[in-house]
């Protein structure tokens, strides 16, 4: 089973002061190329509004891409773990227009093992120490990337009181990254 990951993000609706916003994570996780019941729930979340920042792991699936298309349509951003196969071809859901490709920079340069092809934007931090029982675990891939990412733009969000518009400008024009360079 190939596993990828997803940031999604929408401004919450909550209105006032940033301290009576929150951003919501959803934990990630492997699912199989069909749709379960409880991955179900995650879909309607997202197109009910309720989904905030969601890391997930998903696939190339019809269902999906319809969900992604569906949301976005309601300002509804996502971002994609570009891969970490070095290659060019597009993954998906990463590659899909709606989504934000997101791969993994080393040392101010693509990662050498992050997929680095035309349909990725963004780059950012590919290794990460995160903590879970109080034991630390080195976390390495475009995976940790796209939550860099997704933090970076749901802060944004929160500290600016900004739409999904502005939170992909401002993550687009800080940690852009130009495809064509040779790694």
């Amino acid at each position: 089973m190939q596993r990828f990951a997803l940031g999604i993000l929408a401004k919450h609706p909550l209105q006032g002061p940033a301290h009576q916003r929150r951003v919501r994570l959803a934990q990630d996780r492997p699912i199989e190329p069909q749709v379960h019941a409880e991955d179900r729930h995650a879909f309607e979340a997202v197109e009910m509004g309720k989904a905030r920042v969601a890391p997930r792991d998903l696939g190339r699936h019809p269902f999906l891409h319809g969900v992604i298309q569906d949301a976005s349509g309601k300002n509804i951003l996502f971002f994609g773990a570009a891969g970490n196969s070095p290659v060019t071809t597009p993954f998906y859901p990463a590659a899909y227009k709606e989504v934000t490709a997101v791969t993994a920079i080393d040392q101010g340069k693509i990662a050498d093992y992050a997929n680095y092809g035309s349909f990725v934007s963004v780059g950012t931090p590919g290794t990460s120490i995160v903590y879970y029982n109080n034991q630390p675990y080195y976390v390495v891939g475009t995976s940790a990337s796209t939550a860099f990412a997704s933090g970076i733009a749901a802060g944004y969000m929160d500290s600016t009181s900004s739409g999904t518009a502005r939170a992909q400008s401002f993550v687009l024009s800080n940690f852009g990254v130009r495809t064509t360079q040779a790694k």
